[in-house]
């Protein structure tokens, strides 16, 4: 309320001066003892509460209309010394923290693990939800993807470091390869010479022949330096197998043809 009081009037009132002199001291003690609601208009910085100065606007004072927390919520806050940036982290959280850290807790000591973030990588597929600590997470390999054999993980744990390495049994290479030195053996090279009356009868640079149709043999040259391929030249011995010519010759002398080049065994 408005405080407001009713003063004797000056030269009148000659009964009434006490008791409207009263009154109005009555109504002034019961505004200040707070017996009746006042409005004061309070000059900021001016007033007091226990001999201390409120230095708050109105503006400042209005941010607690409305507040319903107790003093012991309020209290929360005391001693409070993360940043807004800390505080903003909290921003979006939809269920209570520590429930989601209890959970995690918990599946380490038996309980369920309703939800881990996992990374699958590339080739593997994931299966068994949820997993507890008696359960069993299911990890299985996509198509075209497998575990390596003890061989192959043997062999990959003893990669050479070094050239020599190459060449002893390091585990990563248990054979070295020989060239084969036997005659008529696979891998080998020979001069053979094919003997046909055909004139036709050429050899092909990488054409397979068997080795019946040929004789080993050589070169030999004149003392004109001219270059000989005769019958009396070869050995008049066929290998066996199959022969890849690694050479090539087309038409040779008139009536029988010598044509001779350089082979590989193939088998």
């Amino acid at each position: 309320m408005v405080v407001t009081i009713t003063k004797p009037t000056i030269g009148g009132s000659e009964d009434s001066w006490g008791l409207i002199v009263n009154t109005a001291l009555d109504d002034i003690v019961d505004g200040l003892n707070g017996v009746t609601t006042v409005a004061p208009n309070l000059t900021e910085g001016s007033w007091q509460i226990g001999g201390v100065a409120v230095g708050s606007t109105a503006a400042e004072l209005n941010i607690l209309d409305g507040v319903t927390a107790s003093t012991a919520e309020i209290n929360v806050l005391d001693g409070v010394t993360a940043s807004t940036a800390e505080i903003n982290y909290l921003d979006g959280v939809t269920s209570p923290i520590q429930t989601q850290i209890n959970d995690l807790v918990a599946g380490e000591s038996g309980g369920t693990v309703t939800s881990v973030g996992l990374s699958v990588p590339a080739g593997f597929s994931v299966s068994g939800s949820p997993v507890t600590s008696s359960g069993t997470l299911s990890i299985s390999f996509s198509s075209g993807y497998s575990l390596l054999t003890s061989a192959q993980a043997t062999s990959i744990s003893n990669i050479p470091t070094n050239t020599s390495q190459l060449t002893n049994d390091s585990g990563f290479i248990t054979t070295q390869y020989t060239q084969p030195t036997g005659v008529d053996t696979v891998g080998t090279y020979a001069w053979l010479e094919r003997i046909s009356s055909s004139q036709t009868d050429y050899i092909t640079l990488g054409t397979e022949y068997n080795g019946s149709l040929f004789v080993y043999s050589g070169v030999a040259a004149s003392s004109g330096n001219n270059i000989l391929t005769h019958n009396s030249l070869n050995s008049g011995t066929s290998p066996g197998g199959s022969w890849k010519a690694m050479g090539a010759m087309g038409v040779g002398f008139a009536g029988t043809n010598y044509r001779m080049t350089l082979f590989l065994r193939i088998s």
